[in-house]
């Protein structure tokens, strides 16, 4: 299983990938914290 959250340092880089069981419907969001700023990734299929 692989961290729900973390740390990198400048310069460094993250994939994330979205596996779900299903397509219709799917809602679900991501959170990151660059530089301290939220952004926030909606997702939504269906």
């Amino acid at each position: 299983m692989w961290p729900s959250s973390g740390t990198l340092n400048a310069g460094q880089r993250v994939t994330v990938t979205l596996t779900a069981p299903q397509l219709d419907p799917l809602n679900t969001q991501l959170t990151l914290e660059p530089g301290d700023q939220p952004v926030t990734v909606l997702l939504a299929v269906g």
